[in-house]
């Protein structure tokens, strides 16, 4: 089951190099769970979305990452994979491989990603819009004020 989401703000940051922080509220600050989404791979990135949420790891052989944990994915095909020691990855690189686009949020000071289309629906009420900027030779989504 997917989390509700009952909140969401922007707490302006003027010097971090992402822009400002969108922190999202979901009922009693649960986050989805990874049996919920069915993975694509796209070279070494492994990618799902599912209810605006987005969920991403980078791997091509067992390393460390998570300190080296087992992390069992569904795939798209219906297989199961488990991928051992993934790392996680930055919004940019999906975006640049034309995946998603995302960007990232906190949740509960978690950090997360969802669909830039799911977040500008949450954030044009309280008058904010998600636009492409080139951070560090990646696209990136930065919140910024409706009119700005």
């Amino acid at each position: 089951m997917f989390p509700d989401i009952i909140g969401i703000r922007v707490e302006e940051k003027p010097h971090d190099t992402f822009g400002p922080v969108i922190h999202i509220e979901t009922h009693n600050n649960v986050l989805p769970n990874i049996t919920d989404f069915t993975f694509i791979r796209q070279g070494p990135i492994y990618y799902a979305e599912r209810q605006g949420w987005c969920m991403f790891f980078s791997y091509s052989k067992p390393g460390n990452g998570y300190g080296g944990s087992h992390i069992p994915i569904k795939m798209a095909d219906g297989t199961d994979k488990t991928l051992i020691g993934p790392w996680s990855s930055r919004a940019g690189v999906i975006n640049k491989l034309g995946l998603g686009p995302c960007a990232q949020v906190l949740v509960d000071n978690f950090v997360t990603h969802m669909t830039v289309r799911r977040l500008n629906t949450l954030l044009a009420p309280i008058g904010w819009k998600l636009v492409e900027d080139t951070i560090l030779d990646e696209p990136y989504w930065v919140a910024t004020k409706l009119g700005s």
